[in-house]
């Protein structure tokens, strides 16, 4: 590992004791410094050094010394031991590794034989924990059907938007707003973790082109827009029958009798259509027997009360009891409900 040295080496100075001359010199204390403190920086890691030096006199010296910091932190005590004659040295070391920014200072401290602090070896270095990543997240559209045809009459012709919002480092809280041709038509919010799925429907009502867009944002802003096509096909006409219905319904007592010697009655319909058209139908008895009545034709949307005239026997004695109903061909085929009638004639 390579070390940047950002400290040079730092003597003792007036903290060094030295041991006295002379006659005394055998019962002084044995001579102690600590020389050569530095600090070197390795990105968030630094790494300290002292050389501690004594003089044992021929005696054997044990020397009991910690690491301690600017902000008040000691380290382990540890014990180093001396012998023999002249000038012995040993180098200790000491290694912080720093989560965040920091500087200060370390430095020796000797506990015996007798008690000082080494100068300091200062230091300045950037924190080694790694900063949590930011969620990110994007988004993209596609369309069903770019080039869409169908009623828009209100059927189930529909053009389909399907956004897929991604997330990474997530989960994150994304919102979404869906512009059709610059017009806000949703809007919300999704918890997103790694990818979620969005939706919007458009029904059509004309004939048209546009672009739908997706925006998001928060973590961050991101789109995605795609143009689409509407054709409006024709609608088929629709017919229907109701209030179907014969006067008289019900009759009990003299049948006068009219052309062809019979008891008329009427019967009724209301025929309805959805657009322009010409409808085919006909008049069904259960007795049975039907009449194919006139086409009706229709400019446009709307109804008409149709009739038709017929005869049932008008002999005193003579009973009918019957349905009737309608039946249409075209444009579609329709039936109406059947509706009783009964005429007794006396």
């Amino acid at each position: 590992m390579r070390w940047a040295r950002m400290v040079g080496a730092l003597t003792l100075g007036a903290a060094v004791l030295v041991a006295p001359t002379g006659a005394a010199s055998a019962s002084a204390a044995p001579s102690v410094q600590v020389r050569n403190v530095q600090a070197d920086a390795d990105g968030c890691a630094v790494r300290f050094g002292a050389r501690i030096v004594v003089r044992p006199q021929g005696r054997t010296v044990r020397v009991r010394y910690r690491w301690i910091t600017g902000d008040g932190d000691r380290g382990q005590t540890r014990t180093l031991t001396f012998r023999g004659h002249g000038t012995k040295s040993k180098t200790v070391f000491d290694e912080q590794e720093f989560e965040d920014d920091a500087s200060g200072w370390q430095a020796v401290q000797i506990l015996s034989p007798r008690r000082f602090t080494s100068a300091r070896a200062r230091f300045d270095v950037e924190g080694c924990a790694e900063e949590e990543p930011e969620p990110e997240a994007s988004v993209s559209l596609t369309v069903d059907d770019a080039d869409s045809r169908g009623r828009c009459d209100g059927s189930d012709h529909r053009v389909t938007f399907d956004g897929a919002v991604r997330v990474t480092d997530g989960p994150a809280t994304v919102r979404y707003r869906w512009r059709l041709d610059g017009r806000t038509v949703d809007d919300g919010s999704v918890r997103v973790r790694r990818s979620e799925r969005l939706r919007h429907v458009l029904r059509p009502t004309a004939s048209g082109s546009g672009t739908m867009t997706l925006e998001i944002w928060g973590p961050n802003r991101d789109a995605d827009r795609v143009r689409y096509r509407v054709t409006c096909a024709s609608a088929a006409p629709v017919a229907g029958v109701e209030s179907v219905r014969v006067e008289p319904a019900s009759h009990n007592g003299p049948c006068p009798q009219g052309e062809n010697g019979y008891y008329w009655l009427t019967a009724r319909a209301t025929i309805k259509v959805s657009a322009a058209t010409t409808v085919a139908y006909r008049w069904n008895w259960s007795t049975p027997g039907h009449f194919d009545a006139p086409a009706e034709t229709f400019s446009g949307p709307g109804e008409r009360e149709v009739s038709h005239r017929f005869g049932v026997t008008a002999t005193p004695g003579a009973v009918t009891n019957a349905r009737m109903w309608v039946e249409i061909s075209s444009p579609n085929t329709a039936r109406s409900a059947e509706v009783p009638y009964s005429i007794t004639c006396t």
